[in-house]
């Protein structure tokens, strides 16, 4: 045989084995399948009122449209789920006013999503999910609406998708080839040295800025939440001398850290407001917005540590009607109207106590002492009738002490007390203006002229702690851990 025509019968031996191993790449390259995701284009959502927004024309949206909600509110609709679902994602972004716009996103009444949307070009915020085929009624909310003279914060929201697992395909049964002859060995030429190519170095990515809150003033750190935060929030505690925790400020530039006034070697924050620093509303405040709601039915403990100069005014002026302080509370945006639950003075002589929901009743209430540190700690029930209630916990220097409630006060008998005298009971959210999800905040805020001078109000707030509790916590735990701690320093 010539030369020629063994090289022929070799080339022909080695041609099943290209195939076959062919063949097998090709298989093992089959792409996986996804089940039917879920898309709800948010035009299609129902408003739960034609005043909290609409739907606007949008190139950057996936359908060309997509809802603006400009006022408190929310929209929902109930889709139909072929398959299940691990991870719910909504596409959104948000005109900017002093802050940025905060959206939660529900299924099936319980929210998933809780984002704070920073972004003016759209952008996915997601929660994992475990999801069932079949109906389920999805719902986005508005819930921290603001407008100024130059601004106004609005949600646009472009779409709401449920997304299921990829599923890998079964594999392709692939049939035993019959081994082909052995070819005539030939002599492989040695393959030319290949030059390997040197990766591209890994460019360092540029780290994300952290927020500023609104406001002048110092620039706060990006709050570091927990695996469970929306269950278990934190704790501000000055000691690195950042703000806290906070989403969001009013007249930022009123507040600082200093050193502790009454010389217990640590950090707190300091308010001081003059009768200038207005807005959103006719009053002057300084205030502070924590990054969770609290919606209907949660229980909620509050601790916070307040100290007032020797110099802070413990009579209002006579001519002031319906002066007020308010130093923490907790009330629906766009916050008109009274909060559900208020802690500070109301009224003519200075008390210090909680004002309860749509009166001026409170539920507990003591002269105010300056120059000392007082604890206090707040348990809150957001509920109606007799699923709301209030306890109330002071400390002066010998420990937390539990309060005897009152049912009633200035604006009459609201509510009712416990037999043992220490809740009072009854509803914590104002129907009115102040439904739930409720926000909470750590503030000096007061009526304008109140006490018939210019010179400005200061107090010092000390560790402030929140908790919403979560199943199997006791109450002794829970009031250790949001124990401020100024007395055991």
């Amino acid at each position: 045989m010539s030369r020629t025509a063994r090289l022929r019968a070799a080339e022909a031996l080695r041609r099943p084995s290209l195939t076959f191993a062919t063949t097998a790449a090709v298989l093992a390259m089959a792409p996986a399948t996804a089940l039917a995701s879920t898309a709800v284009q948010a035009e299609t959502l129902r408003l739960s009122s034609t005043s909290v927004g609409a739907v606007i024309s949008d190139s950057a949206a996936s359908g060309g449209k997509a809802l603006n909600l400009w006022s408190n509110g929310s929209a929902s609709k109930s889709v139909l789920v072929a398959d299940k679902s691990v991870k719910l994602v909504a596409r959104a972004r948000g005109k900017q006013c002093s802050g940025a716009p905060s959206m939660s996103v529900y299924v099936d009444g319980t929210r998933r999503i809780l984002a704070s949307v920073s972004a003016t070009s759209y952008a996915s915020y997601s929660a994992n999910l475990t999801l069932g085929a079949g109906t389920h009624t999805v719902k986005v909310a508005f819930t921290n609406d603001y407008k100024s003279s130059s601004c106004d914060r609005n949600l646009i929201v472009d779409s709401v998708t449920l997304q299921s697992p990829t599923v890998a395909p079964a594999p392709t049964p692939v049939a035993t080839a019959t081994p082909a002859p052995t070819p005539v060995a030939t002599a492989t030429p040695a393959p030319t040295p290949v030059a390997t190519a040197t990766p591209a170095p890994i460019p360092t990515p540029t780290p994300t800025p952290e927020p500023v809150l609104s406001g002048t003033g110092t620039t706060a750190p990006a709050p570091t939440l927990a695996p469970d935060y929306d269950a278990a929030w934190g704790t501000a505690d000055y000691s690195n001398g950042a703000i806290g925790p906070f989403k969001a400020a009013i007249h930022r530039e009123r507040i600082s850290i200093v050193s502790d006034p009454a010389g217990l070697g640590r950090k707190v924050a300091k308010f001081t407001v003059y009768d200038s620093d207005t807005g959103p509303t006719e009053n002057p405040r300084a205030q502070l917005e924590l990054p969770r709601f609290i919606d209907a039915g949660e229980e909620i403990w509050q601790g916070l540590s307040i100290y007032y100069p020797a110099n802070f005014p413990t009579q209002v002026s006579s001519s002031s009607g319906g002066s007020f302080i308010t130093h923490t509370s907790m009330a629906a945006p766009p916050h008109a109207g009274t909060a559900a639950v208020s802690f500070g003075s109301y009224g003519g002589t200075y008390k210090f106590g909680a004002r309860l929901a749509g009166s001026g009743t409170y539920g507990w209430s003591t002269a105010p002492q300056r120059g000392v540190w007082q604890d206090f700690v707040i348990r809150m029930k957001i509920g109606t009738g007799s699923n709301g209630f209030l306890e109330m916990w002071h400390n002066t220097g010998a420990g937390l002490v539990k309060q005897k409630m009152s049912a009633t006060g200035p604006g009459g008998t609201i509510g009712t007390v416990s037999a043992d005298g220490y809740r009072w009971i009854g509803t914590t959210n104002d129907p009115t203006s102040q439904t739930p999800p409720l926000d909470s905040r750590l503030a000096l805020y007061y009526k304008k002229g109140m006490y018939g001078q210019s010179n400005p109000l200061t107090v010092y707030y000390g560790p402030a702690k929140w908790r919403v509790r979560r199943s199997g916590e006791s109450d002794a735990a829970l009031l250790a851990t949001v124990d401020p701690g100024s007395h055991t320093r």
